[in-house]
């Protein structure tokens, strides 16, 4: 999976079903829900103990081979901006009422710089 296709596809996945989020964030999994990094952490890699690596970089660093085989041409940069779009905008939270201006705006300047506008 190509960067702009992880970026798309977590989109995709979270603003088709609100209910896919972790509820108890911010965490990798929470109960049968993940977060976007935490979706791609392999099932028998999964330890609690990895949820006191919020960064995705010192989770990678301590777990190196956790993700999915489908992810690992995912660049750390677009991993951890990934991970900051979904706690920070794409997030229920956030998209319960229409995106105010700010968020917006948050939203359109990650796509344009992904590419994916």
């Amino acid at each position: 999976m190509t960067d702009k296709e992880f970026i798309a596809n977590t989109i995709n996945y979270y603003t088709e079903d609100k209910n896919r989020f972790a509820i108890d964030g911010p965490v990798y999994k929470s109960c049968d829900r993940f977060c976007a990094i935490g979706r791609w952490i392999k099932p028998e890699s999964y330890t609690r103990e990895m949820e006191q690596f919020v960064h995705v970089r010192v989770l990678l660093e301590n777990y190196p081979d956790c993700l999915m085989d489908e992810v690992k041409e995912v660049s750390l940069e677009a991993l951890e901006a990934t991970q900051k779009l979904h706690d920070g905008v794409l997030h229920p939270t956030k998209m319960m009422y229409p995106m105010d201006e700010w968020y917006e705006a948050q939203y359109t300047n990650f796509l344009k710089e992904w590419e994916l506008y």
